[in-house]
C-alpha cells in the first residue's frame, strides 16, 4: 500500500494570516471558515469556535491555542467531527513553528488542513480537491468484515541530516500504516469509525526515539513502541506524522 504524497504542504491558509498574534478560539474558526470558503470553495457556517462545513456534514472545533514564551512554536487543539456519527470530536494538537515564512499559528493551520482535515473530507466527499492527497484502499478486518482505509498525507519536519532515502521510506510505509494494518489484522473492529494517528521523532540529546500513537483521542503508544522501527534516521533529526480512518464498509 502507497500512501499519499509525503509532505504535502498548501499556501492557501497563509493569506489573512500575517497577523494572527492576538487570535483567541473564536478569531482562528473565523479565519478557518473564511479560508475554507475562499481558497477551497466550502460552505461553511460558524458559531463561536464551531465552524460547520454544510454540505459535507463535518464540524471544525477550536480550543484556545498554547504559545510558547519565546514564540518559537505553539500548539492548537483542533476537533473535527461528522455530525452523524454519536462519537464526539477526532482531536489534534496542531503544532506550529515559527520560520522565515509563516507565523507558528498560521504553519499550525496550513499542517493540519494540508494533513487532517483532508482525511475526514475524503470520506464524505472523495472527488473533493483535498481528498486527492487521501489514499483510500478497501480491505477487510480480522473477522473478514469489509473495512474501508482512508490514510492521510504524511506530514514530516527536518531537525537536520534527514535525506532523501528516509523520505522515500516514510513515503511508501509511514508508521501510521502499520497502525492500521495491526489494527485490521489482529481482530474484529468496532462497527463505528475508527481514527487515529502516529507520530515518530528523533531528536538530539534524547535516548529514545519518540513514538505517540492516540486512537480515538485515546493514547494507546504502549502498545505500538514499534511502529516506526523501520524508518532509517541515520543521522537525521525530525518527526513524521499522519492520520488514519478505519470505517464499516457500507
Amino acid at each position: 500500500m502507497c500512501p499519499a504524497v509525503l509532505g504535502s504542504r498548501g499556501t492557501s491558509f497563509s493569506k489573512g494570516l500575517s497577523k494572527v498574534e492576538e487570535l483567541d478560539a473564536g478569531g482562528i474558526a473565523e479565519v478557518i471558515a473564511a479560508m475554507l470558503r475562499e481558497s477551497h470553495n466550502l460552505r461553511t457556517e460558524r458559531t463561536g469556535t464551531v465552524v460547520a462545513l454544510t454540505d459535507l456534514d463535518l464540524e471544525i472545533a477550536v480550543e484556545e491555542p498554547e504559545h510558547d514564551p519565546a514564540g518559537a512554536y505553539v500548539r492548537l487543539p483542533l476537533g473535527v467531527r461528522c455530525t452523524a456519527w454519536e462519537e464526539g470530536y477526532a482531536w489534534d494538537q496542531a503544532v506550529g513553528v515559527r520560520s522565515a515564512e509563516a507565523h507558528p499559528l498560521a504553519d499550525a493551520l496550513m499542517s493540519w488542513v494540508d494533513n487532517v482535515l483532508p482525511v475526514f473530507i475524503a470520506i464524505q466527499q472523495p472527488d473533493h480537491p483535498l481528498a486527492d492527497a487521501v489514499f483510500h484502499q478497501l480491505g477487510a478486518d480480522g473477522e473478514g468484515r469489509p473495512t474501508e482505509l482512508f490514510a492521510g498525507p504524511v506530514g514530516w519536519r527536518d531537525f537536520g541530516g534527514i535525506d532523501e532515502g528516509f523520505v522515500d521510506v516514510a513515503r511508501r510505509r509511514p508508521p501510521t500504516l502499520v497502525v492500521a494494518e495491526r489494527l485490521m489484522r489482529e481482530g474484529q473492529l468496532p462497527n463505528r469509525p475508527v481514527w487515529f494517528y502516529s507520530l515518530c521523532g528523533r531528536t538530539s540529546g534524547e535516548a529514545d526515539d519518540t513514538v505517540e500513537v492516540v486512537l480515538n483521542n485515546n493514547d494507546v503508544s504502549g502498545h505500538f513502541v514499534d511502529v516506526g522501527e523501520h524508518l532509517p534516521w541515520g543521522s537525521g533529526q525530525g518527526t513524521v506524522k499522519s492520520w488514519a480512518l478505519l470505517v464499516p464498509a457500507a
